[in-house]
């Protein structure tokens, strides 16, 4: 990998961890492009060894991707349905 290769991938990494950090939640217009390009990468060298992995993270993603559409994101208090965030279990 080139420097230049090197430099924008660090410099993406960095803003993907300063917007998480600071929204708690990293957008698909930040996910998107990584997947796809690590995709694109691996898919030019004619190395397959990695799709069993990159399956995993994209299913991954999407069943993340599907649970906050149903408004119910992993670990946080209240994700039960109908709470106010009172941290209860509630009935469901």
């Amino acid at each position: 990998m080139s420097d230049a290769a090197k430099t924008i991938l660090t410099a993406y990494l960095v803003l993907a961890a300063a917007w998480d950090l600071r929204t708690r939640r990293v957008p698909n217009w930040l996910t998107l492009p990584l997947l796809a390009g690590v995709l694109t990468w691996r898919l030019a060298q004619l190395d397959f060894t990695f799709v069993p992995y990159w399956c995993a993270c994209l299913v991954a993603w999407l069943v993340n991707s599907l649970r906050q559409a149903q408004g119910r994101p992993w670990g946080r208090r209240g994700s039960c349905a109908g709470c106010s965030g009172c941290g209860s279990k509630g009935s469901s």
